[in-house]
């Protein structure tokens, strides 16, 4: 019973934010305690192995709910993320029906973690969708209707294909309960597994299922992105493993190609994302392509299917939960302050706000794969893997995508802290508590976990060895495979110290000219003192000269120019029906007449 008391205690907490809305210091106190009280009841009265069955006789139908070693590491991170963009919330203008949305998006992806059957699974899943699309409807942007649809669109073609492979699954093994379908004759399993994964491809923004993310990021509100992107996006990779192993045990013997087609989607999400990552000029959008690429190396570590490489795969959805909340919270604070997104609008922030500025650095250390944070030992893992599967071009893939995190990585950082302070941000403040509170909060495992791994690795490896044979040896602070071993604080260190005394060197020995912007005495006009001249005014502008139209396509305009296709064909078709009853009387004729003819004059 102790899941339905915390659903229950997610479910009331919502309804009375939506009540007490127009209160909002009671409001705010009320979800306070119930994100809180939700958080610690999951630590310390949810455990592996509590279940729960409901008997429908009428259908003979079997429900059950239950947790999983799995459930629980994926609920600690949505609880906490939870808990850190309901803090920042607390800055916006929000109503009450914004936070019940919110606390029922939760409600509905712990939902999804306690499920053991297929409905149950299903409800929950949509119940998250539902709530979640309509705060993406209540965004803060001009296209949020638009984005809104979008998800809405995306979320329903994923729905509809889970249904027809649960339908599918209950035809054949005559069960709605999550169980193997290996047994299973013919290529019926191979459909059921597909269709079941396509909604997790969907909620993971895996190309070309991807074409939701960047408006629905870009235009929800932007704490709740922080949510939507570090947690709820979760839900997705805790369903990659339902399917690849509680429903399907025996793929890697059975069907090996469509783990490699899998991982090789991921590579090709991980680095075509980041392309278009640091195309960007919108900070959300940027964040919003590089959550997808992050979430393209988890789709490659469970493709490659070994043990290690899904060890990698779910320490770096944590990694990503921690370091991509950080990027969209840091954002959304100066976005509090400054008013806007765009990129070529900011810069020069690093005095006026230089925590947001420690937070973003990390940050985008750690989305870069780089020690000592959260980043390296996941990405160390996934590339051993990768080696050990002898896929050259997975492995250049793969390692092409962390450049292009590198370069969105820099431009972020750069055009937002670095570069000349714009003129209406001379007077402008450190981010508020709640967005502080959570920068600080998500430093810590972001640097604890980068240095010391085998906290998170020792739980998730008791999650995978019991599907897969283990081949990784660690302790603490060390990890050893078939390839290396590295110690994780030593790495760390070095690197701190190298960069500490580069650091050093440019101080000493470097030699710069600080020149005023009015300084221009070989210009032909006189130049205003806030007048956009920095890198940052127009960053990689010269990749989209050198590479020109290949950067302008997308999955979206394919899908566009498709739909433009079945639009003309449709306004052909309309041609046919002229609002006149004899006309259709005659097509009704013909068309048995063609009957007739095809049976050779017989009926």
């Amino acid at each position: 019973m102790a899941m339905f008391l915390l659903l229950l205690i997610i479910g009331l907490t919502g309804l009375l934010a939506f009540i007490l809305g127009p209160i909002k210091v009671l409001r705010n106190i009320i979800s306070l305690i119930g994100a809180i009280g939700g958080l610690l009841y999951f630590v310390f009265k949810i455990r592996p192995g509590q279940a729960y069955a409901l008997n429908i006789k009428i259908y003979n139908v079997h429900f059950g709910t239950g947790m999983s070693a799995l459930s629980i590491f994926f609920g600690i991170i949505l609880l906490g993320l939870f808990l850190i963009f309901l803090i920042a919330s607390f800055h916006e203008d929000n109503d009450g029906a914004y936070y019940m949305f919110s606390f029922f998006s939760l409600l509905g992806a712990l939902g999804v973690l306690f499920a053991k059957d297929l409905i149950s699974f299903f409800f929950f899943f949509e119940t998250m969708s539902l709530f979640s699309f309509l705060i993406v409807l209540k965004g803060n942007g001009e296209t949020s209707h638009r984005s809104a649809f979008k998800y809405v669109m995306w979320s329903a073609f994923g729905a509809y294909a889970f249904l027809l492979g649960t339908f599918l699954k209950v035809n054949y093994t005559h069960s709605v309960m999550i169980t193997d379908i290996s047994y299973l004759g013919g290529n019926i399993k191979l459909w059921i597994l597909i269709l079941l994964l396509t909604p997790f491809m969907v909620k993971t923004a895996l190309m070309p299922f991807h074409l939701w993310a960047p408006g629905a990021y870009t235009d929800s509100k932007d704490t709740y992105t922080v949510f939507l992107s570090g947690g709820l996006s979760k839900i997705g990779v805790f369903g990659y493993f339902i399917a690849l192993f509680n429903v399907f045990s025996q793929i890697a013997v059975l069907y090996p190609w469509l783990l490699k087609v899998f991982a090789y989607i991921g590579a090709i999400t991980a680095s075509l994302a980041g392309i278009y990552a640091f195309m960007q000029d919108d900070a959300k959008k940027l964040l919003a392509y590089s959550s997808i690429s992050q979430l393209g190396y988890v789709a490659v570590g469970f493709g490659v299917y070994s043990h290690f490489s899904v060890v990698a795969a779910l320490f770096h959805a944590l990694g990503h939960a921690v370091f991509e909340s950080l990027l969209f919270l840091v954002v959304a604070g100066v976005y509090y302050r400054t008013k806007t997104h765009d990129l070529r609008k900011m810069g020069g922030l690093i005095k006026k706000m230089p925590l947001s500025f420690i937070g973003l650095l990390f940050g985008i250390i750690a989305t870069s794969g780089i020690p000592p944070t959260i980043g390296f030992p996941s990405k160390w893992l996934l590339y051993e893997a990768i080696i050990l599967k002898n896929d050259l071009f997975l492995v250049s893939l793969v390692f092409f995508a962390s450049i292009t995190a590198f370069l969105y990585s820099y431009k972020l950082i750069h055009s937002i802290f670095l570069g000349k302070l714009h003129k209406e941000h001379e007077h402008i403040k450190e981010a508020p508590f709640g967005y502080g509170f959570g920068i600080v909060v998500l430093l810590i495992p972001l640097f604890v976990l980068g240095t010391n791994p085998g906290i998170v690795v020792k739980p998730i490896d008791y999650i995978v060895r019991f599907y897969l044979k283990p081949d990784l040896a660690y302790n603490l602070t060390n990890m050893t495979t078939p390839l290396g071993h590295v110690n994780f604080p030593a790495i760390g260190i070095t690197m701190t110290l190298l960069f500490t005394l580069s650091f050093i060197i440019y101080l000493i020995f470097g030699k710069s000219y600080r020149a005023a912007q009015e300084d221009n005495y070989t210009a032909t006009e006189w130049i205003d003192k806030d007048f956009g001249l920095h890198y940052g005014g127009e960053f990689y502008g010269f990749m989209r000269k050198a590479f020109g139209k290949p950067l302008t396509w997308s999955f979206e305009k394919i899908l566009n120019a498709c739909l433009k296709v079945v639009s003309f064909l449709g306004e052909i078709a309309r041609g046919f029906y002229m609002g006149d009853a004899r006309v259709y009387l005659f097509y009704i004729i013909l068309f048995f007449a063609i009957i007739v003819y095809i049976m050779g004059g017989k009926l």
